[in-house]
C-alpha cells in the first residue's frame, strides 16, 4: 500500500467517528451531507437513518456494513455512553430483521445470519408447436435457505442448500477477510467471472439470464484470493476442478479464472453515476468424455444447442470475457460478449477447434426513481430499495422496464465434422438470438414481481419430439422473497 493510501481509511474512520462520539444523537447534517457526496451513503440510505428510532446507531452500523468503519470501531463507537460505565458484553448482543436475521455481538466480532431466498415461476409458451422441452408449467424455480457466521471480526463463513427441485449444497466456503485489499477463499462458491454471473439471482435485471450466460462457469470448488484494493478497483483469482461443482473431480488438471473491474466514475470522483468496465478470463482441460456448453432458451424452453462429446485426454478450454455498464440515475446500460474456446484432438488422432461466442446488450429503466448507483458495490450490483415501499404512506414500490437482446452463435460446432470432435446432431441449431422484454415491480426491498416476454429464433429449425420450428415465444411470471 502506498504511503497516501495507507492513512485514508485511519482518516475517514476518523473524521467519520469523532462527530459520532461527540454526538447525542444522530450526527449534523453536514456530516451526512458529505458522505452522500462521496457516495458512502445513499439516499435510501439518508431516509432510513432519518426514520430509524436510534439514527445514531444506526448510522454506526450502516457504516460498518460498507466497510468504512472497521468491526472494531463500530463496536468502539457503539460502546461510548454518556455515562462513564463499562457496558457489560451481553448487553452490546444485538438482533435485528433486515436482509436475513442477524445475531451480533459487536464487541466480539461475531455474527449469525439465517438467509434465504423463494423464486415461484410460471412459464407459458403459446404457439411454440413443441410437443416437448417447451411446455407451459409452474415451478420452484430457487427455495433456498442459508446460514452465515463470521468469528473474531475477520473469519466468514456460509453454507446454502438449495431445495428447489432436488436439495444439494448451493455453496459452502470459509473466507478469510484479513483486509480489503486481499481476502483468501476456499470451498464451494461463484467463480470470478462475468458481470451477469456475478449478480446474484435475487437481483438479475430479468428473470433468467441471457444466452451468453451458458458459458459463464458458475459455482466450483476451489480457492480464490480477492479484494478491492482501492474504491472503484476490484480483482479476483481462482483456482478449481473445473468440473461444475459435481463433488467427485476426476480431473488432476485445474482451472485458473480471474476477473477484473473498476469504476472509473468512483475512481475520477465522480458522484451519483457508475461506469463499469471488466474484464475475465479462464483456462483449463476437461477429460475425455467432456462437452461444449449446451444452449437453452432464456425462458428454460427447448435446449436447442447440445454438441456431442469430445474423445481427446485433455481438451484445452479457454474463457475470455468482457463487460461493461454505464448507470446514470434510473437509467442502466449494460452488456458482455463471452468466447469459448474447445480445442485438441479426437481419440482418432483428428485435431479441431471449436469456438463458441456469445453477448447481449440491456436498457433498464426504475420509472420510479431510483438510482441504481445505490445498488452498485465492488464491481456488482445488487438489491434495488424502493423509495416508498407498499405499506408506506403513498408509496408503491419501485417500477422497472427493461429491454434486453442477446445472440449466440456456434457455427464451428457443425454436423460434418468426424466423430469426437464435438459434432452437433442433426435437428438442434448452431445458435440463436432473442428479444426480451421485462416488467418488475419492486414492492419490498426483499419482494419483487416479474413479467418477461421472450422471443427467440433459432439459426436453424429445431425439431423436438418430432415437431419442427425455427423460433420460441415465451411469457415467464416470477414472484420472488429474498431476505
Amino acid at each position: 500500500m502506498s504511503g497516501q493510501h495507507r492513512f485514508i481509511v485511519p482518516a475517514l474512520a476518523f473524521a467519520v467517528g469523532l462527530p459520532l462520539y461527540c454526538a447525542p444523537a444522530l450526527a449534523d447534517p453536514a456530516l451526512i451531507g458529505l458522505l452522500r457526496s462521496k457516495a458512502i451513503l445513499s439516499d435510501a440510505d439518508v431516509r432510513a437513518l432519518r426514520a430509524a428510532a436510534a439514527p445514531r446507531e444506526a448510522l454506526v452500523r450502516l457504516l460498518r456494513d460498507k466497510g468504512v468503519l472497521t468491526a472494531a470501531e463500530a463496536a468502539g463507537l457503539a460502546g461510548t455512553a454518556t455515562a462513564p460505565r463499562a457496558t457489560p458484553r451481553h448487553e452490546a448482543t444485538t438482533v435485528r430483521a433486515d436482509d436475513g436475521i442477524t445475531i451480533e455481538d459487536p464487541a466480539a466480532g461475531t455474527r449469525f445470519t439465517v438467509g434465504g431466498r423463494l423464486h415461484a415461476d410460471y412459464r407459458a409458451f403459446p404457439g411454440s408447436g413443441f410437443a416437448t422441452g417447451a411446455v407451459d408449467t409452474f415451478d420452484v424455480r430457487r427455495a433456498r435457505l442459508a446460514v452465515g457466521a463470521r468469528f473474531a471480526q475477520h473469519y466468514d463463513a456460509e453454507i446454502t442448500g438449495d431445495f428447489g427441485t432436488t436439495a444439494r449444497i448451493d455453496t459452502a466456503y470459509l473466507n478469510a477477510a484479513w483486509s480489503r485489499h486481499a481476502q483468501l477463499r476456499l470451498g464451494l462458491f461463484k467463480m470470478p467471472f462475468s458481470l451477469e454471473e456475478m449478480t446474484s439471482s435475487n437481483y438479475t435485471d430479468f428473470q433468467e439470464r441471457s444466452l451468453a450466460n451458458a458459458q459463464a462457469p458458475g459455482k466450483e470448488r476451489g480457492i480464490m484470493v480477492h479484494g478491492a484494493p482501492v474504491r472503484g478497483l476490484t480483482y479476483a483469482l481462482a483456482f478449481s476442478n473445473g468440473n461444475g461443482g459435481a463433488g467427485t473431480d476426476e480431473n488432476d488438471h485445474k482451472d485458473l479464472i480471474g476477473r477484473i473491474t473498476f469504476d472509473a466514475a468512483t475512481i475520477a470522483g465522480v458522484t451519483g453515476s457508475v461506469l463499469h468496465l471488466g474484464a475475465s478470463t479462464g483456462s483449463g482441460k476437461r477429460q475425455a468424455g467432456d462437452v461444449a456448453p449446451s444452449s437453452r432458451t432464456e425462458a428454460r424452453g427447448v435446449t436447442f444447442f447440445d454438441p456431442s462429446p469430445f474423445t481427446a485426454q485433455a481438451v484445452d478450454v479457454r474463457r475470455l470475457g468482457i463487460e461493461s455498464a454505464l448507470a446514470f440515475g434510473p437509467v442502466k446500460v449494460q452488456a458482455e460478449r463471452i468466447t469459448t474456446r474447445h480445442s485438441g484432438a479426437s481419440a482418432t488422432g483428428v485435431a479441431y477447434q471449436r469456438d463458441l461466442a456469445a453477448h447481449y446488450a440491456s436498457v433498464t429503466w426504475l420509472a420510479t426513481g431510483e438510482r441504481y448507483v445505490d445498488s452498485y458495490r465492488n464491481g456488482v450490483f445488487g438489491r434495488i430499495r424502493p423509495g416508498a415501499g407498499i405499506g408506506t404512506a403513498g408509496g408503491i414500490g419501485a417500477i422497472e422496464l427493461g429491454l434486453r437482446y442477446s445472440r449466440m452463435h456456434g457455427g464451428d460446432f457443425d454436423n460434418t465434422g468426424s466423430a469426437g470432435t464435438g459434432t452437433l446432431g442433426a435437428g438442434l441449431a448452431p445458435g440463436a438470438s432473442a428479444w426480451t422484454y421485462g416488467l418488475k415491480w419492486i414492492t419490498h426491498p426483499n419482494v419483487r414481481f416479474m413479467l418477461n416476454v421472450v422471443d427467440t429464433r433459432f439459426a436453424a429449425p429445431v425439431t423436438i419430439g418430432g415437431v419442427r420450428a425455427d423460433r420460441e415465444r415465451a411469457i415467464t411470471v416470477r414472484g420472488q422473497l429474498s431476505f
